[in-house]
């Protein structure tokens, strides 16, 4: 889902960070290729930036153009049973097409479908949830010190973690119906250099069975985005999907029961572009983050 945003919106974000994950529009709106290309299949990269071409032609996402100046970090996972590596590296063929001096690639052998760290979670090996795995790893580090290289450094800060109101950044309609399949509330950490504003913003995306509803705080508190932000003036945005599915008396939920970001289109034909509910709702909230502090 961090692919999609950052393709949708490359005239404001600089970077981004792919771990274990396909290319950018991948699964298009057929359900069949999730499993069979996007999981565990091969996708050519090729359709991706055609992809791209169209939805520039469309005006759905912002020029390309500006993807030449993305930095990206993608992280292949060698014991990984869910995405294979040719999946992975099919999104690093994609953005070194078009940012080949800025996009880095690391495969980590041991690692199993995981965000891994330095020492929390299960083994290295693993693949459970909430998919945080021991790997002496710190993948959060690494990543967000490539993609920001000029970052300031300073003795770590005291920070906060706190909870926000996402329904205002849904639709009202969007809300009720619960299509979005967004979550109640959001999550925020903040440095304690950052509560006057003037700090860089990173967005988290959590992975399927991450999030709030399956898996409380874990990711937010254990997947390491929040150590690094302390040394490096950086607020960290950790937006939240909530588990979905339908039911007999609400048949028009999506199926979404591991709570993943909409990255194969049950949220709408949109889902990969700028007007896409997840998408705009994710952007809302960086929009708010950069705007005035209130007086």
């Amino acid at each position: 889902m961090a692919l999609q945003l950052a393709v949708s919106h490359s005239a404001s974000i600089r970077g981004v960070g792919i771990v274990a994950a396909g290319p950018y529009y991948c699964a298009r709106l057929d359900p069949a290729r999730v499993s069979l290309v996007c999981l565990q299949g091969r996708p050519d990269w090729r359709d991706s930036v055609q992809a791209v071409e169209w939805a520039a032609a469309l005006g759905s996402i912002d020029p390309p153009v500006n993807l030449r100046n993305l930095r990206a970090w993608v992280l292949a996972e060698g014991a990984d049973p869910i995405v294979a590596h040719p999946v992975v590296e099919a999104s690093f063929r994609f953005l070194q097409h078009y940012s080949a001096d800025r996009t880095h690639f690391e495969e980590l052998a041991a690692a199993g479908h995981s965000m891994p760290t330095l020492g929390r979670g299960a083994d290295c090996g693993a693949t459970r949830a909430p998919y945080l795995n021991a790997c002496g790893f710190d993948a959060a580090a690494r990543m967000l010190s490539f993609l920001n290289p000029d970052a300031p450094r300073e003795e770590a800060q005291e920070g906060r973690l706190l909870r926000f109101d996402q329904s205002e950044f849904v639709s009202p309609w969007q809300d009720l119906l619960g299509t979005a399949s967004m979550a109640r509330a959001g999550l925020l950490f903040v440095p304690a250099s950052c509560r006057r504003g003037g700090c860089r913003l990173h967005i988290a995306m959590h992975g399927c069975g991450q999030g709030l509803d399956l898996a409380g705080v874990a990711f937010a508190q254990d997947a390491g985005y929040d150590e690094w932000a302390r040394r490096h003036r950086t607020v960290v945005l950790f937006p939240q999907v909530r588990s979905v599915a339908p039911t007999w008396y609400a048949p028009w939920l999506p199926l979404n029961p591991q709570g993943c970001w909409d990255w194969w289109g049950y949220s709408g034909a949109d889902y990969a572009v700028r007007s896409g509910a997840q998408i705009e709702a994710v952007f809302a909230m960086v929009r708010r983050l950069a705007g005035p502090l209130p007086r």
